[in-house]
Parts: C-alpha cells; sequence; structure tokens
C-alpha cells in the first residue's frame, strides 16, 4: 500500500505543469548541470516550511526563487558548473577585451630575486565583475619557463572588487608564459600572458 502511495505522489508531481517562469527556471537549473526537483525549500541546509520546484545547485540549497538562484550561482565552486571553456592570447598586451568587459595584468619591473606584484583587474563597462569559484578560488595563475624547467602555481587574493593581486620571486631571468585561470558566467576563461625576466 505504502508503495502505491509513493508511486502515486511521484506520478503526480512529475505531472504537475510548469508555469512559464518555472520551465524557464528549470531550463536554467537543469543547463547548469543542477537537480531540478519538487521538494520542501533549503536555504543554508535549514528548511523554509515550503515546498516548491526549484533547483538544488548543491546539497545544502534547493530553491524555489530564480532570483534567489541567481544570486547564489556566483558563490558556488564553478568546476562542475561551467558550460563553455574559452582560451584567449594577449599578443603582448597587457589588458585583454572579451565581449563587453576587459582583464588587465599590471605588474612590477620583472626582474629576479625580487618580490613583485602582480594585479589582475577585470570589469565590465567600469563595474567590476562577480567571478565564480573553481577549485575553491576565484582565479588561478600558472607561470612557466619557456625551457620549462620552472613551474609555478599562485593563487591570486581579492584586494578589492575587480582586483586580485598575488607576488612572486622570480629566480631566474629569461622568458616565461603566464596563464589565468577564472570563471565568469559559467565560462572558463584561460588568458595567456608572456613574461621576460631580466
Amino acid at each position: 500500500m505504502k508503495l502505491h502511495a509513493l508511486l502515486l505522489t511521484l506520478l503526480l508531481a512529475c505531472s504537475t505543469t510548469l508555469t512559464p517562469e518555472e520551465q524557464s527556471y528549470k531550463e536554467l537549473c537543469t543547463k547548469n548541470n543542477h537537480a531540478w526537483m519538487r521538494m520542501s525549500e533549503l536555504k543554508d541546509g535549514h528548511p523554509t516550511g515550503n515546498t516548491c520546484y526549484g533547483c538544488m545547485p548543491d546539497e545544502k540549497n534547493h530553491l524555489c526563487s530564480k532570483e534567489e538562484y541567481d544570486a547564489l550561482l556566483p558563490k558556488h565552486d564553478a568546476h562542475e558548473a561551467h558550460i563553455a571553456t574559452m582560451l584567449v592570447h594577449a599578443n603582448g598586451n597587457r589588458t585583454v577585451n572579451i565581449h563587453d568587459y576587459s582583464v588587465t595584468l599590471q605588474h612590477d619591473p620583472l626582474e629576479t630575486d625580487k618580490e613583485l606584484d602582480f594585479k589582475f583587474s577585470y570589469e565590465k563597462q567600469g563595474q567590476p565583475l562577480t567571478l565564480q569559484l573553481t577549485h575553491s578560488a576565484p582565479m588561478h595563475a600558472i607561470i612557466v619557463s619557456k625551457d620549462l624547467e620552472k613551474f609555478y602555481h599562485l593563487h591570486p587574493e581579492l584586494e578589492k572588487p575587480g582586483t586580485l593581486s598575488t607576488r612572486h620571486i622570480f629566480d631566474k631571468p629569461g622568458k616565461y608564459r603566464m596563464w589565468i585561470e577564472f570563471t565568469y558566467y559559467n565560462i572558463q576563461h584561460t588568458i595567456d600572458f608572456d613574461l621576460e625576466v631580466k
């Protein structure tokens, strides 16, 4: 009898017609590889008492509202959620324009045996972007020497909205390539910059 009741509940849940707004929300949710289902609403692990169709981006949240889902999404680790990748070559430039936003690298004069400051700024029409976490960090920077003998993996940290920074010491002069990786709007970006250390 319990099995029949469970099957009836599942059948009713599956047969309920979604509103156009819910359908749009469902498409966004499944596009991001998140679970769409009818269940009790959860916010940061706490039930709200509501039951609804909604999106479950993680084990602590099942959100009825698309607006709340949108607000929460940039805070999530985007390693599994990104839906596209983009590789951009800086071609000797320090500012790269991508669609309607830009990414800029600033750094101290590149010399050996000095702690150098690297800053990465990212903005859209003068406003800072909100980057999603990838492997628990907003950005990763990889530096490799041309002879492949040197390899560095750095994690720039937030200096202010729209700017990440990190410090590094080169112990050997020569040509290097730096790759930065970040995720914005579910697109994983990789940008490379050429560096020459004196």
